[in-house]
């Protein structure tokens, strides 16, 4: 994937990671597997993308948080633990490794995004 982007463009300036999952539902019915397969887009993919990146002279990684890692919302725990772990990584990468890494945390888009599916879902849950 790199030596392709680089054969194509000549190098890699930045990287926009804009990936993620809701994982809707109590805490009490999560599972393991059903909590990694919603962190695995947003925790999974940084760390895929550190790895294959981390010798490249990057002017920015951007990482598509959301403002659920500041401020929860009801049954998205693993969303938003995905989302803290994008905070967490963008605060190390830019403090231990110096590169300009940043979360920008995303408010809700109503309508659009991951939001129409979890509006969805509340109202099947609630009949609202």
């Amino acid at each position: 994937m790199v030596a392709e982007a680089k054969a194509q463009f000549g190098c890699i300036n930045g990287v926009i990671h804009a990936s993620g999952l809701h994982g809707g539902g109590f805490i009490q019915r999560q599972t393991r597997e059903t909590l990694e397969h919603t962190l695995a887009s947003k925790v999974k993919g940084t760390l895929v993308l550190h790895r294959l990146l981390k010798d490249e002279p990057l002017d920015f990684m951007i990482l598509c948080s959301s403002v659920s890692g500041l401020l929860p919302e009801f049954c998205e725990i693993g969303y938003g633990a995905a989302n803290i772990f994008l905070d967490a990584f963008a605060h190390y990468d830019t403090t231990v490794n110096g590169r300009s890494t940043v979360a920008v945390n995303w408010g809700r888009w109503r309508g659009r995004g991951l939001s129409v599916k979890i509006e969805e879902e509340h109202r099947k849950r609630t009949g609202h």
